[in-house]
């Protein structure tokens, strides 16, 4: 297993508890977590911003050396993030 962390995001603090969750059942693994919460709510954002936001974090995170990322599965990201 690799002593990488494992990134972790969203758009404000609902993803708090899946973190914890990801914590509780892998309690070896380390966390980098960020939370967008200057940019939130994305909800009424047009989905090319969201798009943006997502690949923006997502660079920041393998930036830091995130061996996997784990987004939320509100819609507005899974609007763009699965097409």
């Amino acid at each position: 297993m690799s002593n990488a962390p494992i990134g972790m995001f969203d758009s404000g603090l609902g993803g708090l508890s899946v973190m914890h969750a990801v914590r509780d059942a892998l309690p070896g693994e380390d966390i980098i977590y960020y939370g967008d919460c200057l940019y939130a709510p994305y909800g009424d954002r047009k989905s090319e911003y969201i798009k943006e936001r997502c690949l923006a974090i997502g660079r920041f995170l393998i930036s830091k050396g995130a061996k996997a990322i784990v987004f939320p599965a509100t819609p507005p990201p899974q609007r763009v993030l699965t097409r």
